[in-house]
């Protein structure tokens, strides 16, 4: 069993590594491996991934560059591997799994066809940032969600990715899994989703629950124009505790249910006492996982 984590053509390089820090920060000490793979392997019939793989991961990005270096083959083998397994789509990775795509921007309009997961559209970018999407650091927002399942909010970063309106009859197999309340008006708008797919699932998210706290800086930073932009960014992350930024991403790791009788999140909300290390010495694990 392995996480893959697509780093290639399209891939924010920054997002990939965070991908791969946080999934090996949970999995590793459940003795599961997490790689990278590029646009060659998914090309390619002689990859392993495949066969290795148990989940295939599309962090952000932007999905027309990887449109136009993935090969039919290398379609065909993404939606083979979705059909028996796992994919998880976050931000770009969220609108490459929808049938259709609306993308707003600054002065910009894109439609796509997406990889058809999800019978529906992915909508996006939401107008709650300062300004609408320009790739910049004024389309970062943090935002508050909530996982319906779960019952619980917690703060994330949102940076342009889809919405998805279940209220069509062809969506009724999509379950809502996290939401987003519009700050400007009481609408209640779907920004997670997990899709049945033949005998695999799809979990696809307009938002970024792998931004831990410290992270959210740095990222920023690489995009920022305009100093203000962190000072708002810093300004809504010391509203929150640190600790609660790790609920969506461990809300996260329940939902793909790798690790099976393992809830994440129980972990992260009973975190183990320093008695419990007294009476019985712990196996070394990074923060929270």
């Amino acid at each position: 069993m392995t996480v893959c984590i697509y780093n290639g053509p399209g891939a924010s390089q920054m997002d990939a590594k965070i991908l791969e820090f946080m999934f090996s920060m949970a999995f590793h000490p459940h003795g599961i491996p997490v790689k990278m793979i590029g646009i060659e392997e998914i090309n390619s019939p002689n990859a392993r991934w495949q066969q290795e793989g148990n989940i295939i991961v599309f962090g952000g990005g932007e999905f027309s560059r990887l449109k136009q270096k993935l090969s039919d083959y290398g379609r065909s083998a993404i939606r083979s591997f979705t059909a028996s397994k796992k994919y998880l789509g976050i931000c770009f990775g969220a609108y490459a799994g929808a049938s259709q795509i609306e993308f707003f921007g600054k002065d910009c309009y894109k439609t796509s066809d997406g990889w058809g997961y999800f019978n529906g559209v992915a909508r996006g970018s939401l107008p709650i940032a300062p300004a609408l999407y320009t790739g910049k650091s004024d389309s970062a927002q943090l935002a508050l969600f909530h996982h319906e399942k779960y019952d619980i909010d917690f703060p994330s970063l949102y940076w342009g990715g889809p919405y998805f309106d279940l209220s069509h009859p062809a969506t009724a197999h999509a379950e809502a899994l996290t939401t987003l309340k519009n700050p400007a008006s009481d609408h209640v708008i779907t920004m997670g989703i997990k899709v049945p797919v033949e005998q695999g699932s799809a979990i696809l998210l307009g938002y970024h629950p792998e931004a831990m706290q410290h992270y959210i800086r740095k990222w920023v930073l690489q995009f920022c124009e305009e100093p203000h932009d962190i000072e708002r960014i810093e300004r809504d992350m010391s509203r929150h505790e640190s600790w609660k930024f790790y609920i969506g991403f461990a809300c996260l790791l329940d939902d793909l249910n790798i690790v099976k009788g393992h809830s994440f999140l129980h972990q992260i909300l009973n975190p183990p006492s320093p008695m419990d290390h007294m009476i019985k010495p712990a196996p070394f694990k990074p923060a929270y996982f």
